[in-house]
């Protein structure tokens, strides 16, 4: 539309920076069995093949494509601050997206952006965030965001997070492998060792192990496979390479990059998986609409909103009231964010989002 925010037509690109693979894990006693065997079955490969492009009419390869909001980063802060100041964003994007829809994630990941901005410190694990910033996952995201702030992602100890973010910025290459890339090769496999064994319906609820009951007759794998909650998450550390390899293989055939695969198979493959967000709409449009939100509570011309958020100095939807410093928690300006390596601390050695 005319009055539109960002450029949207020419998303189905990839945008014109560098584009590379991301290190990975290389296994000393190589893929588990059950990887190998999925990713390894043509027939398998074709039924995700089939929903891939369904994804892609749908438009999930457009889904990753920000350059026209890393444009805006470069207007307001200069090629440089700018690029790094769009990648910071987008590290917070990684940090609160665990169990997150894409709206509530991209709020909060403006709250997380805004603190870094002004030099505040990151909220201490376990202390309140503001409203409307808070979440359910509130803990582990601001263990992320404490990550972010600092060194950043570690592509080996962290695959999933630190290629979101390289997806985000426009490096098409690598793969993230969410929940929804896992779940899907396995459900079309029909595979029993993909479905979860403490499986846990509520807080305080027995643990199910599905695995068990599908094996013993309590559950029929017709039952399971409509339940994209009863199968498992992530992949383990040996599977993450594969997997990733196994939808650049579908790209290719497909022409499309490792990205784009993937957007499209969330987008075609979410009702077996349990996606419960909007896929089909790429990240720029949520954001828009997460502005102009905030430009009609506040009363404020959405290109003012947008250029306050890229320079930090208001989060999105913001309630009015500032947000306050949490104790205890170390001091993190944007320029010492922003400087230093992507390396963190290897003593991290599981993936946390």
């Amino acid at each position: 539309m005319a009055d539109d925010l960002f450029d949207y037509s020419r998303l189905h690109e990839v945008p014109d920076v560098p584009q590379f693979d991301l290190p990975r894990y290389v296994p000393k006693r190589g893929v588990s069995q059950r990887t190998s065997d999925i990713v390894g079955d043509r027939n398998v490969f074709d039924k995700v093949s089939a929903i891939v492009q369904e994804g892609k009419e749908m438009g999930g390869d457009k889904w990753y494509n920000a350059e026209p909001l890393r444009q805006e980063f470069v207007h307001h802060h200069g090629p440089d601050e700018g690029n790094k100041r769009f990648r910071k964003y987008m590290d917070f994007i990684a940090a609160s997206s665990p169990r997150s829809a894409v709206p509530e994630n991209i709020r909060n990941a403006s709250y997380y952006y805004h603190l870094a901005a002004t030099g505040k410190p990151m909220p201490a694990v376990g202390d309140k965030n503001p409203q409307p910033y808070g979440h359910m996952a509130q803990r582990l995201h601001q263990l992320n965001a404490q990550r972010v702030s600092g060194a950043g992602w570690d592509a080996i100890n962290n695959p999933k997070p630190a290629s979101f973010v390289e997806n985000l910025v426009g490096n098409q290459r690598p793969g993230t492998i969410d929940t929804h890339a896992f779940r899907l090769p396995a459900i079309m496999a029909q595979d029993p060792r993909f479905l979860e064994t403490a499986l846990q319906s509520s807080k305080g609820a027995p643990a199910r192990n599905i695995q068990k009951e599908v094996e013993g007759g309590q559950m029929s794998m017709a039952d399971a496979l409509k339940q994209g909650s009863a199968w498992q998450a992530a992949p383990k550390d040996n599977e993450y390479g594969a997997l990733e390899d196994f939808y650049r293989r579908i790209g290719k055939e497909q022409g499309l990059t490792t990205a784009q695969t993937q957007a499209s198979a969330w987008v075609g493959g979410g009702k077996h998986t349990g996606l419960a967000s909007d896929e089909s709409k790429p990240f720029l449009r949520f954001l828009e609409d997460r502005i102009r939100l905030t430009a009609k509570k506040k009363n404020m011309d959405p290109r003012d909103v947008m250029k306050k958020f890229i320079k930090g100095e208001e989060p999105l939807f913001s309630t009015g009231g500032a947000a306050v410093e949490s104790k205890g928690a170390a001091k993190n300006n944007i320029d010492r964010a922003l400087s230093l390596t992507s390396v963190y601390n290897a003593k991290h050695k599981r993936d946390a989002v």
